[in-house]
């Protein structure tokens, strides 16, 4: 099917490539201001820390965006309580994704990302020192999470399925 799909239509990119275009363009257009806000974020977390204080505001929204063109799934369920193996697995394979992507972006980049959205423990365990920057990392992780379900549902249900239809009539 997908044979006589590229032939009549000259399309021979994979759902899978029109699916990160199609997340990528939601990104870009109708929810531009959030990323834009998620990216400020990240980059004020990022200041905070000088392993990371020199990641630049438009390398982290790049970042940013191509590991959430890369997210599998709608969303994470990451809260207070910490995150789960599944929602560990879902963000390690959109990181790992992302990094395949973009060769050429610093990986610690993805790292920092990495680290930013997966707290490592429930909140309340969390040295006394160190609850104010986990509260600001989990505040961000939730938003985040906000963040890839409608543009997973945009990208895919309102956009890559009207483009790739090789089982219509």
């Amino acid at each position: 099917m997908r044979r006589i799909y590229s032939r009549i239509t000259g399309r021979r990119e994979s759902f899978d490539t029109l699916l990160y275009q199609c997340k990528r363009l939601i990104m870009a257009t109708s929810m531009a201001s959030e990323m834009n806000v998620l990216a400020s974020e990240l980059n004020d977390i990022s200041e905070s820390d000088r392993a990371s204080r020199d990641f630049t505001l438009n390398g982290l929204r790049k970042a940013l965006m191509e590991v959430i063109a890369c997210f599998p799934v709608y969303r994470t369920y990451v809260s207070a309580r910490g995150a789960s193996d599944t929602d560990r697995q879902v963000v390690r394979l959109a990181i790992a994704r992302a990094r395949r992507r973009n060769r050429a972006m610093e990986n610690s980049i993805f790292d920092f990302i990495q680290g930013v959205l997966l707290p490592p423990g429930p909140l309340d365990e969390a040295p006394a020192d160190e609850r104010g920057e986990r509260a600001r990392r989990l505040a961000l992780a939730m938003k985040f999470q906000q963040y890839t379900g409608p543009v997973h549902a945009k990208g895919v249900e309102d956009t890559a399925f009207y483009r790739y239809n090789v089982l219509a009539r």
